[in-house]
């Protein structure tokens, strides 16, 4: 009715606005009238209500990205540690063994399985409770003192029993701190900034050990990835060619050896260490001479008189590196053995065809031999 006096007593749920301080005074919860404006005020409250509604719907949608991008840059964060980890033990305390690189492979392949599983699924396939959005918007902004997540409780309620001027109070309260704000002004996005410069730190940390480290962090990178290969352990010198590898040499020629080296400094040698198959000889050296100085290296290896007659392995030595071993093996000189001479004389000497098997050959000119030999 018109011109009806205002309550003076207390609404018999105002305990549940206690934490609200002032707010009453600026919310239709004490009612002065029943007037033609009571429609007004319920579409006002119906739109305050819709629009915390979308904005808890676009947080938990936020937070869902959010919370996905933190895993993703913590699960960056972890190879990138246990990388450079490996590369620190493999450049500097010794060469990674077998069991330590599949050590390495298996806690980030078992991490990142955990990861995925444990995390990154769940995320994916399930939908954030949005009482769990407003909880994350109250841990930003603690001035709502659990307003919203009451308001939300009590709406998902439809027999709560709360008086309308009460709701409406929630409802004005709660749309006043969000304010149509931006899902990612009223979420804590300090750990996805946290983790992101954790992951810049590890990649910069990376790139300068790349550049100031003389071993490379892509070979130990290989290694842990594929720890079931035989890469060689990384070294300060590279050893890019090594001519002509596995060979077989004729028997009694000398070996030939060309190699091409880099990261060496002109104080080191260059040299093939060689050992006999048959044990005769172990572990002998010859050193290359340069070619190109610090890069292009050459040299023989003989194992006799005249050349190589051994079948043998052999290493190439430069610093840190080692290539090989290489086989050799001999393939014996090509001989030919005569069993029989037949000399087929001119008609004027009236001589016969004569056959000769061993001696010295003598005949007169115009004589005709035919030779039959093995191989």
């Amino acid at each position: 009715m018109v011109g009806e006096p205002t309550f003076e007593t207390r609404p018999p749920f105002s305990f549940l606005l206690a934490p609200f301080g002032q707010a009453m005074s600026s919310v239709p919860g004490q009612v002065s009238s029943r007037t033609s404006s009571r429609p007004a005020k319920g579409a006002a409250t119906e739109e305050a209500r819709q629009s915390l509604h979308e904005h808890l719907r676009k947080t938990a949608g936020f937070i869902k990205l959010l919370d996905g991008l933190v895993q993703i840059f913590g699960w960056l964060a972890m190879l990138m540690a246990l990388w450079l980890v490996a590369c620190l033990i493999d450049h500097w305390l010794m060469p990674l063994p077998v069991i330590a690189r599949w050590g390495f492979w298996l806690l980030g392949s078992l991490g990142t399985a955990w990861w995925v599983f444990r995390h990154l699924l769940p995320l994916m396939f399930r939908r954030i409770n949005l009482t769990y959005a407003a909880k994350r918007i109250e841990h930003l902004v603690p001035e709502f003192k659990n307003g919203l997540i009451s308001w939300l409780e009590l709406e998902s309620e439809p027999k709560h029993g709360v008086p309308l001027g009460v709701m409406a109070a929630l409802t004005y309260r709660a749309k006043r701190f969000i304010g149509g704000q931006d899902p990612s002004a009223t979420v804590d996005t300090s750990p996805l900034i946290k983790l992101i410069g954790i992951v810049l730190l590890l990649l910069v940390s990376l790139v300068v050990y790349t550049m100031i480290s003389p071993k490379s962090v892509l070979t130990t990178g290989r290694r842990v990835l594929v720890p079931w290969s035989t890469i060689s352990a990384p070294s300060r010198v590279q050893i890019l060619e090594v001519s002509p590898g596995d060979t077989e040499v004729t028997h009694g020629k000398a070996l030939q050896v060309e190699v091409e080296v880099r990261g060496l400094t002109h104080s080191e040698p260059v040299q093939v260490r060689f050992s006999s198959m048959d044990g005769q000889l172990v572990d002998q050296f010859t050193e290359l001479q340069p070619v190109t100085e610090g890069f292009h290296y050459a040299g023989q290896i003989i194992t006799g008189s005249q050349g190589v007659e051994h079948d043998l392995e052999y290493v190439v030595e430069a610093g840190d590196a080692v290539a090989g071993p290489f086989r050799v093996t001999l393939s014996p000189l090509p001989s030919v053995v005569v069993e029989a001479i037949e000399l087929q004389y001119p008609d004027y000497t009236g001589l016969p065809t004569r056959t000769i098997t061993d001696g010295e050959v003598e005949a007169v000119e115009g004589t005709t031999a035919v030779i039959r030999a093995r191989a």
